[in-house]
């Protein structure tokens, strides 16, 4: 079992509290978590394996606020915008998980998610490129995002 759900288990038995493993792991489905791609320069891949993702290294040249950027789909992280090919050829993305929360959709010129609308006191976890079906999700916090898996490859020409 993974340590968190083995540790509530056990104070679970020694406070005398029920139920609590379920309740936890309910609110744990309440929280969206998949998988999306990154992809990056290759100087930037130790980094993120060693360090995680920070957002203080994202570009300044951002369409939808100025954090971590991920796509759904894969062949968009491979463009070699995002995923520059090293000296020789070999491209670098990652396969992240990510925590969403609530979202908006997002400008350039936001360093940080806007005010709830419901609570101006809080803000939003996350903006995207479109509200209705996103295909891009920038993160704000450093611990919203996992590096998974690291895929490096080296594209083909184009077949004409």
């Amino acid at each position: 079992r993974p340590y968190a759900t083995k540790r509530i288990t056990t104070l679970e038995g020694q406070m005398g509290i029920p139920n609590t493993t379920k309740k936890l792991q309910r609110r744990l489905k309440e929280v969206e978590m998949f998988p999306v791609f990154h992809g990056t320069h290759p100087d930037t891949v130790p980094k993120i394996v060693e360090q995680g993702f920070n957002r203080d290294f994202s570009s300044i040249n951002s369409r939808h606020g100025r954090g971590c950027y991920f796509a759904t789909e894969s062949e968009q992280s491979c463009f070699h915008t995002y995923s520059k090919p090293d000296a020789n050829g070999i491209q670098a993305v990652f396969v992240c998980r990510i925590i969403v929360g609530s979202f908006c959709r997002g400008t350039p010129d936001i360093s940080v998610p806007p005010p709830l609308e419901s609570n101006p006191n809080q803000r939003y976890d996350t903006t995207v490129d479109d509200e209705t079906n996103p295909s891009i999700y920038v993160t704000y916090n450093d611990h919203q995002a996992y590096p998974s898996y690291l895929v490096k490859f080296r594209a083909r020409p184009n077949a004409d």
